[in-house]
């Protein structure tokens, strides 16, 4: 199996993939020698799936409970950070949260446990507000969330901050705000490294991001962790996987994949910090048609290693998925185990999906 040459080091990360617009001066300079460039060397790709997907998983398992086989209903989205406490945290969109006591355009709930018996509790209602909290991601004990103001006659996407894991509501981040209007791009979900960014390989945070429905695409973005609350430090990916490259000009955007379309419906990567490292990539949808690829980078290019034409097989006939993000937690053992909205019972629910494990292929050099 051949990988095209593509930067100067390799990164080591299993992601999810977001999108997003942003607004800035000119500047394009190659990625080689430049910081967050990806590191060379050797890495253990996987060649399938050495156990499938479990269909008996499917289970909301919340509080302790097997049944019902799906949880919080109504609620939708689901994007998923691990944060510095060793809690997963959650937000929902148009729905009550796992206690069914309010009905709030989103809110914040934590996972803890393994995948199997974990318990779901909710720690922040957000306002009816018609918004929505899109992506997360946790740097140093701040979560970051991606809040999509719905309601605004000018529709944007904007950067909240956490500094008390929800004890109290996030707090908008001044100026971080990307337009949706027209053909704009902007950030819908963050590429997960590990608890509180942990496996992070160089010194930026990475958000893959679509445009609104109709225009095509995924497109990547970065910024330095240090300057995540700074606009003017949002990169785009503008290069291509064998000559890549960074701009702050938005309108410079290469796309990285040819699909995805809206934040509900956009690609997802996570990086596995195992073997070296590798970006595992969710295309498509579980319940209609999904593909499996690794990648040495951030931004391809992508191998698969798993598909699925009329989705996973387990599944066949269930109601389509509107999102699927990967549980970093619960992947850092090697397992994938996917969360998704949707399901045969109840169109809008929490569901959680796993126990493939990843059969692994010999070393490869890049």
């Amino acid at each position: 199996m051949t990988v095209l040459p593509m930067g100067a080091r390799r990164t080591r990360l299993l992601t999810v993939l977001l999108a997003l617009e942003l607004a800035g001066c000119a500047t394009r300079r190659p990625e080689s020698g430049a910081p967050g460039a990806v590191m060379a060397g050797t890495a253990r790709v996987p060649v399938g799936l050495a156990t499938p997907f479990d269909p008996s998983t499917w289970t909301h398992a919340a509080h302790g409970t097997p049944s019902p086989r799906y949880g919080s209903p109504g609620s939708d989205l689901w994007p998923v950070t691990w944060a510095d406490d060793g809690k997963q945290y959650i937000a929902w969109g148009d729905g009550y949260g796992f206690s069914g006591s309010s009905y709030v355009s989103w809110g914040i709930a934590t996972l803890t446990g393994g995948p199997v018996g974990y318990r779901a509790a909710d720690e922040y209602y957000g306002p009816s507000d018609n918004a929505k909290i899109v992506g997360m991601i946790c740097i140093g004990g701040v979560i970051y969330v991606i809040h999509a103001d719905k309601a605004d006659p000018t529709e944007h996407f904007q950067l909240y901050k956490s500094t008390d894991h929800f004890a109290t509501g996030p707090s908008a981040v001044s100026g971080v705000i990307f337009p949706k209007a027209g053909t704009s791009i902007y950030p819908h979900s963050f590429i997960q490294f590990g608890q509180n960014n942990g496996d992070a390989v160089d010194s930026y945070v990475y958000a893959v991001g679509q445009g609104e429905h109709g225009i095509a695409g995924t497109y990547l973005f970065r910024v330095p962790a240090a300057s995540i609350e700074t606009l003017a430090s949002w990169e785009v990916f503008s290069g291509t996987p064998g000559s890549p490259a960074w701009s702050t000009d938005f309108t410079q955007a290469q796309a990285i994949l040819s699909t995805g379309s809206g934040f509900d419906a956009g690609n997802r990567i996570i990086y596995l910090d195992l073997h070296d490292g590798v970006f595992i990539l969710i295309e498509g949808s579980p319940f209609v048609s999904m593909t499996l690829s690794w990648g040495l980078h951030p931004y391809g290019p992508f191998t698969p290693f798993a598909t699925f034409p009329g989705g996973l097989p387990s599944f066949a006939g269930r109601s389509p998925t509107v999102s699927v993000e990967f549980a970093p937690k619960w992947c850092d053992g090697g397992d994938l185990w996917l969360i998704f909205s949707g399901g045969n019972v109840i169109w809008d629910s929490f569901n959680a999906v796993g126990g493939a494990t990843l059969k692994w292929g010999p070393l490869i050099t890049e």
